[in-house]
């Protein structure tokens, strides 16, 4: 019975001595820059009556759209497939009650890198089609402003976001009159992603333009932020 108690208190006092106090904080940086490179979300569809003749017509409007995305000296590793579809095409039949197929869609998804900012007008009217061919056509889903060197700068931050960790320890023991032993745990965590900028509500073709000018785009700048939780052990 001795042996028992003694290990109890031996286990309690050993529980007592891990016990450890802690400042939590949070440390954030960030910084703004115009970007120098745009991704492009991009749909080519064809339609026809048959699945065979839609993917043939989406294929020929894909080839017109690399040849487009050529004349910018945009290289095949920035350009990646995202998606493909091939979806049929339903009219409702009253008196039959039932839908019937009449015809088919298909829909290849692109994504594409630009590393020349100043020309993403230039691309999307290069790219777009005459509305009068409603058999294939191409489709901007949105526009993305970023940085080239993005991982590089957000390394960058992780260091000035542990320094405001560590000032803001610094600062809040010293008002609740404790000491900082050392640092017990730090952590990156999530940063901000590039913004999305829609164009023309997903959809651009030559015709819905009333003039003939070139597209213009606003890039504005884009945020980087990186951020560090951080726990400081206390006396």
């Amino acid at each position: 019975m001795k042996n028992f108690i003694f290990l109890f208190l031996v286990l309690t006092q050993s529980a007592f001595a891990d016990h450890i106090r802690i400042i939590s904080v949070s440390g954030t940086a960030e910084k703004s820059f115009e970007p120098d490179l745009a991704r492009i979300q991009l749909s080519v569809w064809g339609k026809a009556e048959s699945a065979k003749s839609a993917q043939g017509l989406s294929n020929t409007q894909m080839e017109n759209v690399k040849k487009g995305l050529e004349a910018f000296q945009i290289k095949s590793a920035d350009i990646q497939t995202t998606g493909y579809e091939l979806n049929p095409d339903y009219i409702y039949d009253n008196k039959t009650n039932i839908n019937k197929i009449v015809g088919y869609t298909t829909t290849q998804s692109l994504r594409v890198t630009l590393k020349k900012v100043s020309l993403v007008g230039k691309l999307l009217d290069e790219i777009s089609i005459d509305a009068k061919n409603m058999k294939a056509g191409t489709n901007v889903q949105s526009v993305s402003w970023d940085l080239e060197k993005r991982d590089e700068i957000e390394r960058g931050l992780l260091v000035e976001a542990v320094k405001s960790a560590e000032t803001q320890a610094a600062m809040l023991a010293g008002a609740a009159k404790v000491k900082i032993k050392s640092l017990y745990h730090l952590s990156p965590q999530s940063t901000v992603s590039p913004v999305p900028f829609y164009a023309r509500d997903a959809m651009m073709t030559k015709s819905m333009s009333v003039s003939h000018e070139a597209t213009t785009v606003a890039t504005g700048e884009v945020k980087v932020q990186a951020s560090v939780g951080a726990d400081y052990e206390i006396e």
